[in-house]
């Protein structure tokens, strides 16, 4: 299956063809294709010069340099620091930095600017000396968006494989569910807007425990009302003060969730107690595919100690 798109690279295309246009000219180009030319020209330097970054900072790094005297906890928080980037954005500058010295074609494309720095951080999630070379001509061709999708497929696709080989040596399972239980998070920040942003990471069967909660609340959602016709409508109301009173599905589930959240916190005082779900997602379910049946464990259950061996997949946590 070819998984490239036909559209070559404009970065690449506008540093090596197209007028030049100053670096340091203000003057916004008149001509609609001088302005394409010196925005993709202008991309490809940005690429260039990210390349150069990331080069300093592995040195920074390979010579313990960003610790400040023992001021600093790690490389991010250096740049987090001195440099203003954010530490999520920072963390993955330097995973990318040390992932450099081991990809050479991909070292070589980013240095000539040839490929974003958004392609390069996708590609070292799952390249190595062998694949690079497919993965690079992809990152050529298609969307830094593609090569994201890409690349996330790729790494399903090996967790799989490496869960199915597991399964049929009939060991190593117990350590897989304890790195999946160990890679449980939850982070939340507010937005520029004020928004609360939320991302989590859970085990597939702490997952369908969330996912069934959340339905359940959102089954509980009392329906709202969309007018029939506008029929009633003033000829004088100005169509732009109607507001829409039907809810989108993602705002219905964000409304679950918080529903979620005021039920949990109405009956908190009741103490807690671990909650065994009707039934584990099954092999079939498209988050289980490639999965053996296992037995869902609270975290509450794994503070309290082993539950017993039912020859299935050891639960999560163990």
């Amino acid at each position: 299956m070819n998984t490239a798109t036909s559209t070559p690279d404009t970065a690449t295309t506008a540093i090596s063809a197209g007028p030049k246009i100053s670096q340091t000219s203000t003057e916004i180009p008149a001509d609609a294709q001088e302005l394409a030319a010196a925005i993709t020209r202008l991309a490809g330097h940005i690429n260039a010069a990210q390349y150069r970054f990331l080069k300093l900072l592995a040195a920074l790094v390979e010579r313990e340099l960003w610790d400040d005297g023992g001021g600093i906890k790690s490389p991010a928080h250096w740049l987090n620091y001195y440099c203003g980037i954010d530490l999520g954005a920072a963390r993955e500058k330097v995973r990318v930095a040390k992932c450099l010295a081991e990809l050479p074609q991909i070292d070589k494309a980013f240095a000539s600017g040839a490929i974003s720095f958004s392609k390069v951080r996708a590609m070292t999630r799952s390249a190595t000396p062998q694949n690079e070379g497919y993965l690079l001509n992809i990152a050529r061709h298609g969307t830094a968006q593609h090569m994201e999708m890409l690349v996330r497929k790729h790494q399903r696709v090996q967790r799989l494989m490496q869960g199915q080989g597991q399964g049929e040596r009939g060991a190593g399972a117990q350590e897989e569910a304890a790195v999946q239980f160990a890679g449980r998070e939850l982070h939340w920040h507010y937005d520029d807007d004020g928004m609360l942003l939320i991302h989590a990471r859970l085990t597939p069967e702490d997952g369908a425990m969330f996912i069934k909660a959340v339905d359940s609340m959102f089954a509980q959602l009392p329906q709202t009302e969309t007018p029939e016709s506008s029929k009633d409508v003033s000829a004088e109301t100005f169509f732009g003060s109607q507001e829409s009173t039907t809810d989108t599905f993602a705002q219905k589930r964000a409304d679950a969730l918080v529903l979620l959240a005021e039920q949990s916190f109405l009956h908190s005082g009741e103490g807690l107690a671990p909650l065994t779900p009707p039934a584990a997602p099954s092999a079939d379910h498209p988050h289980r595919k490639g999965f053996p049946h296992a037995q869902r464990r609270s975290p509450l259950q794994h503070r309290a100690g082993p539950l017993p061996v039912t020859g299935q997949r050891p639960p999560a946590g163990l």
